[in-house]
């Protein structure tokens, strides 16, 4: 069974509308967004997860339609957006252990071992790590539960190019070794050859190349 099946999905924002298009990705693969900056990645991947629904069409997530089964879908997906928020008078460990109690299969020893791997410190307060290393640690709490599904927006943006790659070998080992679908956005085009199976670029809600 594919992983994500989208069928004629359109979404429309006043004068903005993203799609009709349609996209298939099965287990274990790496599917690149990528684009002009408000060409839709953002709003694409919100799809996926739920947090919009589709104006017309339909978008499937292991066969369930994310807005309305949220609970489901993200038992065995994780999500990473743009935003850095994240209660800044807690720990980083202690945020993980909060992002936990959510999840039946949390596993707090993984995701302690991720937040090390991305140098970032587990009894620091997040109000004291940079916006870089928050964006980091949206991406440990995103994988903390073992997800089959991944959707990452924008999670190399502001890194160096070591920890970039770092970033690249982590999501790669993810999906041919542990069968992770992952979906990732970017805006770095020198990383879409390392990172993805197949690539969806998007410009002003239009598919103006797929490649998967």
């Amino acid at each position: 069974m594919d992983v994500i099946k989208i069928e004629g999905l359109e979404k429309s924002y006043g004068d903005f509308r993203l799609g009709p298009f349609d996209l298939r990705v099965e287990p274990g693969a790496i599917l690149t967004v990528t684009g002009h900056p408000n060409g839709g990645k953002t709003t694409l991947l919100r799809l996926m997860w739920g947090f919009e629904r589709p104006t017309k069409g339909r978008i499937e997530i292991f066969g369930m339609q994310p807005h309305l089964e949220q609970i489901r879908v993200r038992q065995r997906a994780g999500y990473a957006g743009d935003h850095t928020w994240y209660y800044p008078e807690l720990s980083t460990e202690a945020f993980l252990e909060f992002v936990g109690a959510f999840h039946e299969k949390w596993d707090q020893a993984y995701a302690l071992t991720l937040l090390k791997d991305f140098r970032i410190s587990n009894w620091h307060l997040i109000s004291e790590i940079s916006h870089q290393d928050r964006r980091r640690l949206g991406v440990v709490a995103a994988l903390g539960h073992r997800p089959s599904l991944v959707i990452l927006d924008q999670p190399a943006a502001g890194l160096d190019d070591k920890m970039r790659k770092h970033m690249i070998r982590l999501l790669k080992k993810l999906a041919q070794e542990e069968k992770v679908t992952v979906v990732v956005s970017t805006n770095i085009a020198d990383d879409l050859d390392q990172i993805g199976d197949g690539t969806l670029v998007l410009n002003h809600g239009n598919v103006m190349e797929s490649t998967y």
